[in-house]
C-alpha cells in the first residue's frame, strides 16, 4: 500500500460521481428541447438571437451529485494531512488535524491543523493557500473553500439552466462585430445574443446546467457545472501528487 492511496481513492470515487453528473445534466438537456429564433431591428440595423424553451428547474439528484463530489475532494485533501502526520508518528490518530484552506492570511488555527506535519510538506501546504499561493492554486482551492462550505451548512446548489457561450460558424466577416452575449441563466424569450447585421454569422447556443447564487458568482463558468467540475476535480488531484515527494517509499 502506497502513502497517498486514501486520498487518491477519493479522487478516484469524485471522477466516478462525475461521471454520474455528467450523464445526469445531458439527461436533462435532452429531455427539454429548444429552439432559437433571429429577429433583425431594423432601427438599430442588428441582428438578435432569441431562445425558446421550456426548462424546468434542474432535478434535485444534480445538486446532491454536486455535494458529493465537493466532500470526496475536501475529504481527500485532510487524508493527505493524516497521511503526512502519520509519516512520521504510525500511531497518530489525526485528531483534530485537516488540511488547511485561509481565504486570509491565519492569525492563528493554522499550525494546529497539521499539527505532526513535517517542513517540507508544510512549506507545499503553504503555497496552496488562495490567500498567498500562485494565481491557479489560489483560484481552485478557493473555489474549493467556497462550494463545500456552503454545502457543510445548507443544500448547496440552486442550480439553473443557462447559456454557457456560443458554437460560432462565421461565414463571411467584413468588420469586428460588436457581439453581446448572454451567459447567464435562460428563461423563454431571453436574446442569447446580438450583433451588427451587416455580419453573415450562424450560431448555435451551447446550453448547460450552472449555478445561480451571488455567494459563488465568481465560480460561474460559461462551461456550466460540468466544466467547472472537471477542471476542479482534475486541479485537486494535481494537488495532492505534489505531495509525493514527502513520501519516498510511495509508488
Amino acid at each position: 500500500m502506497n502513502a497517498l492511496d486514501d486520498p487518491r481513492a477519493k479522487i478516484a470515487h469524485a471522477w466516478e460521481l462525475y461521471g454520474a453528473l455528467d450523464e445526469a445534466v445531458q439527461r436533462f438537456l435532452d429531455a427539454h428541447p429548444y429552439r432559437v429564433t433571429v429577429d433583425i431591428d431594423g432601427k438599430t440595423n442588428r441582428k438578435f438571437w432569441r431562445l425558446h424553451c421550456s426548462f424546468p428547474e434542474p432535478p434535485l439528484r444534480i445538486s446532491s451529485i454536486c455535494g458529493s463530489i465537493l466532500y470526496d475532494l475536501r475529504s481527500g485533501l485532510d487524508h493527505v494531512v493524516c497521511c503526512l502526520v502519520r509519516a512520521n508518528d504510525p500511531t497518530a490518530t489525526c485528531e483534530g488535524t485537516e488540511f488547511p484552506i485561509f481565504i486570509r492570511s491565519p492569525k492563528k488555527g493554522f499550525g494546529q491543523r497539521i499539527d505532526g506535519v513535517g517542513p517540507k510538506a508544510r512549506a507545499i501546504i503553504d503555497t496552496l493557500q488562495p490567500y498567498g499561493g500562485n494565481e491557479l492554486d489560489r483560484f481552485w482551492m478557493e473555489v474549493l473553500y467556497t462550494l463545500s462550505n456552503i454545502d457543510k451548512h445548507r443544500h448547496l446548489h440552486v442550480t439553473t439552466v443557462q447559456a454557457a457561450g456560443l458554437l460560432m460558424d462565421l461565414a463571411s466577416l467584413t468588420s469586428v462585430p460588436d457581439f453581446k452575449i448572454h451567459t447567464g441563466p435562460v428563461y423563454e424569450g431571453v436574446i442569447l445574443a446580438d450583433a451588427p447585421n451587416t455580419v453573415n454569422i450562424e450560431f448555435r447556443p451551447s446550453i448547460e446546467v450552472g449555478f445561480i447564487n451571488p455567494e459563488w458568482a465568481f465560480v460561474v463558468t460559461r462551461g456550466g457545472v460540468r466544466v467547472l467540475f472537471n477542471n476542479l476535480i482534475g486541479n485537486i488531484q494535481s494537488v495532492i501528487e505534489r505531495f509525493h515527494v514527502c513520501f519516498p517509499e510511495d509508488k
